[in-house]
């Protein structure tokens, strides 16, 4: 259906949506409290499942073909 997606306010269901993502066949990125200093971009989506992640983080996802 899309071939590129972002998902906000991802942390509540993280987990189901980097498993869908990745059943879907998406390679996402993983953007932490985008535009503060303590921001954090991750190449590796499975890094933060089981950790907490802020409420306003961002995932911006491809689909890989």
């Amino acid at each position: 259906m899309f071939d590129n997606v972002a998902l906000m306010k991802i942390s509540r269901r993280y987990e189901e949506i980097v498993n869908l993502l990745k059943e879907k066949s998406f390679k996402g990125y993983l953007v932490i409290k985008c535009g503060h200093k303590e921001e954090k971009i991750s190449y590796d989506l499975d890094r933060y499942i089981g950790k907490k992640i802020d409420y306003l983080s961002l995932i911006i996802a491809k689909k890989v073909k």
